[in-house]
C-alpha cells in the first residue's frame, strides 16, 4: 500500500545529484578518519529530498565502525557493538506507535538493541528501539537507550553488562562529539529525510 502522495515527491535535481556523488566520494574508504571541519561543510548536503516510501534501501547494521577506537572512549566503542540502525517494518510501527504524538513510519531508520530484537515487544524493556529526528540527535538517541534499556533488558548477557559497569566506573571519555556519531552514520549510508533518518544507499561500509 501508499504511505504517501507520490504526486509530492521532489525529484532531486541534477545539481543534487552532483552534490550527493561529492559526498559519496569525500566519505567513501573505511580507513578515513574524522574531520569535524570537512563534515561541517558536507552534513546539510546529506538528505534525501521526499518521504519514506520513495526510499529503496532497507535493512540492518551494527553502529560500530573501525574508526570508533580513534575518537570514542572503551565504553561508547562497546556499546556501538550491542546495538544496530535498522528500517522500521510495518509491524514495527505498529508495536510502538501508540500513544506517541510522532510514531514512526515505515522505511524510516531507528536504532535498537541487538540481543532482544527477536522478541514479542511486551517481552522487551522499555526503549528497545529509538527513533532519532535527525543524524544530529544520534548521539542524544544512544543516551537514551543506555539509560532507559540497556541496564533493564533481560537478553543482554551478564559478562556484557558487568564489563559496562567496569568501564563506565573508569570514566575514561573519549574525544568525539555527537557530530562524530552523526558522521559515523553517514559512513553506514544514514541521510537526514523529511521526519528522521534513512538509508540513502545499500547501509553498510564502502570498500
Amino acid at each position: 500500500s501508499n504511505f504517501c502522495n507520490t504526486s509530492n515527491f521532489d525529484v532531486a535535481t541534477s545539481s543534487k545529484k552532483r552534490k550527493a556523488a561529492f559526498i559519496e566520494n569525500e566519505y567513501r574508504t573505511k580507513n578515513e578518519t574524522f574531520d569535524a571541519t570537512k563534515y561541517r561543510k558536507v552534513v546539510n548536503e546529506q538528505s534525501v529530498p521526499g518521504q519514506f516510501c520513495h526510499l529503496k534501501h532497507y535493512g540492518s547494521v551494527k553502529l560500530a565502525i573501525p574508526q570508533d577506537s580513534k575518537s570514542l572512549s572503551k565504553l561508547r566503542c562497546m556499546i556501538r557493538e550491542h546495538i544496530e540502525f535498522f528500517s522500521a517494518t510495518p509491524s514495527d510501527v505498529t508495536s510502538i506507535k501508540n500513544g506517541r504524538i510522532h510514531p514512526p513510519v515505515v522505511g524510516q531508520v531507528g536504532i535498537r538493541c541487538i540481543h532482544c530484537k527477536h522478541q514479542p515487544p511486551r517481552l522487551r524493556a522499555g526503549r528497545s528501539m529509538v527513533f532519532p529526528t535527525c543524524l544530529q540527535n544520534i548521539h542524544s538517541s544512544v543516551k537514551n537507550w543506555l539509560h532507559f534499556h540497556f541496564e533493564q533488558c533481560n537478553y543482554i548477557p551478564a559478562e556484557i553488562t558487568i564489563e559496562c559497569t567496569r568501564l563506565r566506573h573508569e570514566n575514561a571519555r573519549g574525544c568525539a562529539s555527537k557530530e562524530y556519531w552523526a558522521w559515523a552514520a553517514g559512513r553506514l549510508g544514514i541521510v537526514n529525510c523529511k521526519d528522521g533518518i534513512c538509508y540513502g544507499r545499500e547501509p553498510g561500509l564502502l570498500e
